[in-house]
C-alpha cells in the first residue's frame, strides 16, 4: 500500500524537520558559485527518473515486498535488493533458513521524492516516507534509495535507513530536482567527501577526535559496542573489531545550507578468540552469528570471525561536526577457524 502526498507539484521537496546549523544559513559565496556552475552544466542532463516512473517503482517495490514477505519467498525478496544492501541478503536468508527476514507487510505513507539529475549509470533517487510494518505497526521515518545499473536493468532497493533524527532540508534546482554532489564537487565541508568513509571508520576504531557529533549512532553506538565487548569478556572471549571503507560509492545530495546529506558504506570484521586456555561460553556470541554458523562455536582453540556491513546516513555541514543520522548494520558472513 502506497499513500501519496505532495506539498507541491515538483519533486525534491524539503524533508521533515531540520538538522544542524542555522536553517537560514546561506552557502558561502565560493560554494554558491560552484553550485550554480554545476547546475547550469546539468540543465541539459535528464533526471534520474520521471515522476510517473518513480511512483511506479515505489508501487512495485511495496507490492513485491509484501508478496515475498507473506509468502516467505526468500528468493523474491532478495531479487528486490541492489548494492550495497544486497551484500547482506545471503546472510539474512541463511539465518532465516531461506525465508526473508521480515514476514509483515509494509505501507509507505506520504512519500516525498528526491530525484537528482545524473550523467550515465548507475541512476538513483531517494524516497522519504513514514513506513509502517504490519497492520498495527507504529510508523517510522524511512529513507529508501533505489538504483538502476543500466537502461534495461530493474530499479532495486540499494539502501534503507530508519531514523527518528531530524533531517536537513534538501536543496533543489529551478525545476525542483535535488542536487547530486560527488566527491569531486568543489566546496568547503566539515569533512571532504573523499575522506568521509575513512574518517568514520577511524572514529569507530578509536572513538577519538571531534569530527563527529555525539549522538545515538556515534558516541552512544560505541557505548553499546563497549557493553557487547564486556559481555564477551565475561563469557571468556577476547574480541577485536576492524573498520574500513568499502568499494561502494558514496551518494550525496546538497542541503539548503550548503552542506551535504550522504549515504556510504563501511565494513567491520570482528575476531573472537578465547581469553584463556579454557573454552569460552558460546552463548556470549551474538545470536545472529550463532544462527549463521548453525551451531555454537565451541573449544578453547576456536576463533570466530564475523563480517558486517554498516550503512551510515550522515549530514556533513559546511563547518563544524558531522552528524550521523542513521546507521543500518547487517551481518554479511561468519566463520570459525581452528588454531
Amino acid at each position: 500500500m502506497l499513500r501519496r502526498h505532495f506539498a507541491a507539484a515538483v519533486l525534491g521537496l524539503a524533508l521533515l524537520g531540520g538538522c544542524g546549523g542555522d536553517p537560514g544559513q546561506r552557502p558561502a559565496p565560493g560554494r554558491q558559485a560552484a553550485d550554480q556552475q554545476q547546475l547550469q552544466a546539468k540543465q541539459t542532463t535528464r533526471p534520474a527518473v520521471s515522476s510517473g516512473e518513480s511512483l511506479q517503482v515505489l508501487d512495485e517495490y511495496v507490492a513485491k515486498f509484501n508478496k515475498a514477505a507473506t509468502g516467505a519467498d526468500g528468493r523474491s525478496w532478495q531479487a528486490l535488493l541492489g548494492e550495497p544492501l544486497s551484500a547482506t541478503a545471503g546472510a539474512r536468508l541463511r539465518i532465516g533458513h531461506g525465508r526473508p527476514p521480515e514476514r509483515r507487510t509494509i505501507a509507505l505513507v506520504n512519500p516525498v521524492l528526491f530525484v537528482p539529475r545524473l550523467d550515465g549509470y548507475p541512476k538513483w533517487f531517494v524516497a522519504a516516507a513514514m513506513e509502517r510494518r504490519g497492520r498495527t505497526g507504529r510508523p517510522h521515518q524511512a529513507l529508501l534509495m533505489f538504483t538502476r545499473s543500466g537502461p534495461d536493468a530493474p530499479w532495486l532497493l540499494a539502501n534503507r535507513t530508519i531514523t527518528a533524527q531530524k533531517l536537513p532540508k534538501i536543496a533543489t534546482d529551478g525545476q525542483g530536482y535535488a542536487i547530486a554532489v560527488t566527491a569531486a564537487t568543489p566546496g568547503r565541508l566539515a569533512v571532504n567527501l573523499n575522506d568521509l568513509a575513512a574518517t568514520h571508520a577511524a572514529y569507530l576504531t578509536s572513538g577519538s577526535g571531534s569530527t563527529f557529533a555525539a549522538g545515538p549512532y556515534t558516541s552512544a553506538w560505541r557505548d553499546g559496542q563497549s557493553a557487547t565487548s564486556k559481555r564477551l569478556r565475561d563469557g571468556g572471549w577476547l574480541d577485536t573489531a576492524a573498520f574500513a571503507q568499502t568499494r561502494y560509492p558514496l551518494a550525496a545530495l546538497r542541503t539548503k545550507d550548503g552542506g551535504v546529506l550522504a549515504w556510504y558504506a563501511l565494513s567491520r570484521v570482528d575476531s573472537l578468540v578465547s581469553a584463556s586456555h579454557a573454552a569460552p561460553d558460546p552463548g556470549a556470541v551474538s545470536r545472529e552469528v550463532r544462527d549463521y554458523l548453525g551451531k555454537p562455536p565451541r573449544g578453547a582453540r576456536t576463533e570466530v570471525r564475523a563480517a558486517w556491513l554498516l550503512l551510515p546516513l550522515a549530514y556533513v555541514p559546511p563547518g563544524g561536526q558531522v552528524s550521523v543520522l542513521g546507521l543500518t548494520t547487517d551481518l554479511t558472513s561468519a566463520d570459525t577457524i581452528q588454531h
